[in-house]
């Protein structure tokens, strides 16, 4: 890799790799979110939120395994352990995200208080 003159190259021992992957689809992290909310309600969200975490195997769980497995490193997804999906689209998608905050902020606002 090519270094700037203002960083130096890092290179990870680290075998394995956490990624966040389905935490935005999950937890209302992405502005379509804040609209889905705004525009329908908390049923309206739900329903973003529930066709996000459908179409999430074919847009992203390809290309985050492709560019974990590139660097030579093996990929984990802890959102999306069973575990934490099944709280997920249990809870209430207020608690979720509260979209009440300011941009930013409201976002994933469960991990925030956290």
């Amino acid at each position: 890799p090519r270094a700037s003159p203002r960083t130096v190259p890092y290179v990870s021992p680290a075998r394995v790799l956490l990624t966040g992957t389905g935490a935005d689809e999950l937890l209302g992290g992405y502005a379509r979110h804040r609209t889905a909310r705004a525009r329908g309600g908390a049923a309206g969200l739900a329903a973003e939120l529930a066709a996000d975490q459908a179409d999430m195997w074919r847009r992203n769980l390809g290309r985050d395994c492709r560019m974990v497995s590139d660097a030579g490193r093996e990929g984990r997804q802890p959102y999306l352990d069973r575990d934490v999906v099944e709280f997920c689209r249990g809870a209430d998608v207020d608690v979720l995200a509260d979209f009440t905050l300011p941009v930013g902020m409201g976002e994933k606002a469960i991990l925030r208080r956290a």
